[in-house]
């Protein structure tokens, strides 16, 4: 299910956890508190999160243990070398938002 507010489009939290391959309390611990790198963006209506399309892409994914300081994105998960040497990523633009590269 997806949500359009101020033309932005959001996708429900539980069908973001399918693409993901995430349990949806896993997602919404990304949302309330994050990782080691920022917070999931999202948006709460009434009891239901729903979690900005471009997030798919950009946000920064860590893994568990060891190998905390690489960092992944989707579609795959895919290690990203820009974000894991601390630069800025190659599919963020200027204002911090998805550029449009996969």
């Amino acid at each position: 299910m997806t949500h359009i507010e101020d033309e932005i489009e959001y996708i429900d939290i539980h069908d973001y956890a399918v693409i993901t391959s995430r349990t949806v309390s896993a997602v919404r611990e990304s949302i309330i508190n994050g990782n080691r790198v920022r917070k999931l963006k999202a948006i709460k209506k009434g009891r239901s999160y729903y979690v900005k399309k471009s997030e798919y892409y950009i946000y920064p994914y860590i893994n568990s243990g060891k190998g905390t300081d690489k960092v992944y994105h989707f579609p795959g998960p895919t290690l990203c070398e820009a974000c894991t040497a601390g630069k800025r990523c190659t599919k963020i633009d200027a204002t911090g938002e998805w550029n449009g590269l996969e």
